[in-house]
């Protein structure tokens, strides 16, 4: 035992004169690099090594990303200002037709607001508020806190409920996805209560929870006093509101089939049939129209958030307070005309730096290897006329020198848009540098013994 504590003794000197990666296997593996991996230019000794986002070509050939690279990779959601290229664009201001409407136009991908008129007034929002009412019956479905086949009872109170309607009547009992469809296409208020007590027990609890869910929008101009939109004291929304939510529901795949749904039949084989017409015009009429919900009381006056999709751009034009049918209708359409005239999204693909081998002086391994990242880059909005160009660029240290925490830069991506700097991100060391000492190195052998 003396024996053989003396010869690790020893064994840990001798490492305390070298790093272990020199003296055992198990250590990093170095990755092959040669001159042509490098760009020109070299300063102050560090490489500067080259990579490329779409749309542009690749330029990672030589530097392609193990498997291991993308499986061990820091991920990182990656979201670029796209105002100068839309400033530089001097795309003209949209000219609204009715001045006295509320109304705001915002891109669905990124939530940027391309045009406004009295976007944040409270007005009674009609029934434009069963897009609150489907968000949540949408997201409950998806959370499996209820189904679409779910049989629905309903009760006296959903039954007594006027306007728009689909004449329930209590006791009787309908799916959960014949009462979404009841919603999204004929505006069914019988249908929102019924499924609003169905979902919390009470409507009161339903509207609370509606109310919540505004607010963790960032929703600060509404306040929902019921799940239907007849209009009633303290129950208000505003243009700008309403496409948040909108923008909300549209990520929802049961949200987009219900809204973009044009016809249904309801009670089928009862003898009651009815076959269900969305009550939104520009699903018929507006080339890429997905829906979404239209809206009318006495004081609300003709409401509508309408969205379309083109080419993988989609944009939500909300128009509220409008006198007619058609001014609303020419509202939006002329909205969404403006957004697909001047505006596109571009999503550019994803990119991962891969693992870079780094010397190490002074450490108890001789090589580390970086972290590698993949940058997920999210949507961006840009002008119709200009092609956004995205370059991912990044320099790493030919060396360190330990001890170096794992947090630490070694390097660092850089990120262009069309050739200005829009994003930057330190690289750093897959795991800490340890300085080589004789407890350092003594520690190490017996782990490995033990192991």
């Amino acid at each position: 035992m003396k024996r053989s504590l003396c010869v690790l003794l020893c064994l840990a000197l001798l490492f305390c004169c070298a790093p272990l990666g020199v003296w055992a296997q198990g250590g990093v593996t170095p990755q092959t690099l040669d001159a042509s991996q490098f760009s020109a230019g070299e300063e102050a000794g560090l490489p500067a090594l080259t990579a490329s986002a779409s749309p542009t070509p690749s330029q990672l050939a030589a530097q392609t990303p193990s498997e291991e690279d993308v499986a061990n990779a820091q991920n990182l959601s990656v979201t670029l200002d796209t105002q100068s290229l839309i400033q530089q664009a001097n795309v003209t201001p949209y000219g609204f037709i009715y001045p006295d409407t509320y109304c705001v136009l915002m891109d669905a991908s990124t939530g940027r607001v391309l045009a406004e008129q009295n976007s944040h007034n409270q007005v009674a929002p009609a029934s434009v508020t069963k897009v609150m009412t489907m968000l949540l019956l949408c997201e409950a479905m998806e959370a499996g806190e209820i189904g679409e086949e779910d049989v629905v009872t309903a009760s006296a109170y959903a039954s007594s409920i006027g306007g728009s309607q689909i004449y329930l009547e209590e006791g009787e009992q309908m799916t959960v996805e014949d009462l979404m469809m009841s919603l999204a296409l004929p505006s069914a208020n019988d249908a929102a209560v019924c499924l609003g007590e169905y979902l919390c027990g009470s409507e009161e609890a339903f509207v609370e929870r509606m109310n919540q869910r505004a607010q963790e929008l960032g929703m600060t101009d509404t306040h929902f006093s019921n799940p239907h939109g007849l209009d009633e004291e303290e129950h208000y929304s505003s243009a700008y509101d309403v496409a948040l939510m909108t923008r909300e529901l549209l990520q929802s795949e049961l949200g987009r089939k219900y809204v973009s749904t044009r016809q249904y039949v309801l009670r089928e084989g009862t003898g009651r049939d009815w076959t269900m017409i969305n009550s939104n015009p520009l699903l018929e009429t507006y080339d890429g129209c997905i829906g979404v919900k239209t809206g009318f009381t006495d004081i609300a006056h003709y409401c509508l958030s309408a969205a379309a999709e083109r080419d993988g751009s989609t944009f939500i034009a909300v128009c509220l307070g409008a006198v007619t049918t058609t001014s609303r209708n020419e509202e939006c359409a002329g909205m969404l005309d403006y957004a697909f005239a001047n505006y596109k999204t571009v999503t550019p693909d994803s990119v991962t730096i891969p693992a870079q081998t780094l010397s190490v002086e002074l450490g108890l391994y001789d090589q580390v290897q970086t972290q590698p990242v993949t940058l997920n880059f999210t949507p961006l909005l840009v002008p119709a006329a200009v092609d956004p160009v995205v370059e991912s660029d990044f320099t790493v240290q030919s060396s360190i020198t330990a001890p170096m925490e794992q947090s630490a830069s070694v390097g660092e991506i850089t990120v262009t848009l069309n050739g200005e700097a829009a994003y930057s991100q330190p690289i750093t060391p897959m795991e800490p540098v340890e300085r080589r000492s004789f407890w350092a190195a003594f520690v190490e052998l017996w782990k490995r013994i033990v192991s």
